[in-house]
């Protein structure tokens, strides 16, 4: 997979097999830091670093476009 880019929306697998909306905050290569679309407004707005959760990439299921906002019908 790709690196990805501060602010791309991804779709990952969770505890479980939970999907989760997110957003990427740092691509460290085989693995991201994504936090909550929350969590990541807040961080541009006050320039705070936000709580983030790692993932390794293999549990990315989606990338959706950088301008898109994730969809709502996902759980947070």
């Amino acid at each position: 997979m790709k690196e990805m880019s501060r602010g791309t929306a991804v779709t990952v697998i969770a505890y479980r097999g939970k999907l989760l909306q997110r957003r990427v905050w740092e691509d460290s290569g085989q693995g991201v830091m994504v936090c909550s679309e929350e969590a990541y407004q807040h961080a541009l707005m006050t320039g705070e670093e936000p709580l983030c959760a790692g993932f390794p990439k293999r549990d990315i299921v989606e990338v959706i476009d950088k301008e898109q906002q994730p969809r709502q019908n996902m759980s947070t």
